[in-house]
């Protein structure tokens, strides 16, 4: 079931990031480790739970050197992953037609979801955030409030 829930945010991940070409997220240079963007205590405000259980981030795995770092809010089923990488184009970030500007996080934020979850695209500084969560209790609509609130707490970190 983890696995799944990993692959379906991965694809609304994906399916979103057309609008954020790679070249343009480029990790050259992001020394910042997403793990230390949120505390185990903020995960848990965020996702009304006390049991708390983070991945250390997985540079390796993703595609143009970007980092994230998943936490897992055990017996709620949501997951929250922050993915950073290092903004590179000279092109600002802009919102699809489709998708919902948001305010208060960073340049051309905005928020998107689809039936298995939901995610959050900013750029914030030099860098290129993008907040996901899963629950499979419930769907991609509903997460819209927690993947913002959880921008809303990492990207002053950033700047």
């Amino acid at each position: 079931m983890k696995r799944m829930q990993r692959s379906a945010l991965g694809s609304l991940l994906m399916t979103c990031a057309g609008v954020i070409p790679i070249a343009a997220t480029q990790a050259q240079g992001v020394t910042i480790d997403p793990c230390s963007l949120l505390t185990k205590a903020e995960v848990a405000k965020l996702v009304s739970s006390d049991k708390v259980f983070r991945t250390p981030p997985e540079k390796a795995e993703l595609n143009g050197g970007r980092v994230s770092c998943s936490f897992e809010a055990g017996g709620t089923g949501r997951t929250i992953e922050v993915i950073l990488g290092r903004w590179t184009s000279p092109k600002p970030l802009s919102v699809p037609a489709k998708s919902k500007a948001v305010t208060g996080i960073g340049d051309g934020a905005y928020s998107d979801h689809d039936a298995h979850g939901a995610a959050v695209f900013a750029k914030v500084g030099s860098y290129s955030l993008r907040v996901g969560a899963q629950n499979d209790d419930e769907t991609g609509e509903k997460l819209v409030d927690l993947v913002i609130a959880t921008a809303k707490v990492v990207a002053p970190k950033l700047k």
